[in-house]
């Protein structure tokens, strides 16, 4: 199975804020290793970069070092995603169906 990608964040959903809703109250907290194994990694570095984090700790903070990100699997619309919360905003990874 390919690995999720990167689809929106909270600011700017595809539709209706109830289906986010949705799938915020009904997640399951997961490890960041969990998450890494289901996310498609360039687009995972890239919103990382996006956020301000980088890559190895010796450059600076990392999302990974970062005690207040949280990650989560749910269900988008039916459909399982994972994502991640970071400053009180999610950011979701799905594969989008053909």
């Amino acid at each position: 199975m390919a690995k999720m990608r990167y689809q929106f964040n909270c600011v700017h959903p595809p539709d209706d804020v109830e289906f986010l809703s949705e799938m915020i109250d009904t997640a399951l907290e997961i490890s960041r290793k969990a998450f890494k194994l289901h996310v498609e990694p360039q687009d995972r570095v890239g919103l990382e970069t996006d956020l301000g984090y980088f890559q190895h700790y010796k450059q600076g903070m990392t999302m990974g070092a970062d005690l207040y990100v949280r990650y989560y699997r749910s269900r988008y619309r039916d459909q399982k995603c994972y994502f991640v919360t970071q400053s009180a905003c999610e950011y979701v990874f799905f594969n989008k169906e053909e």
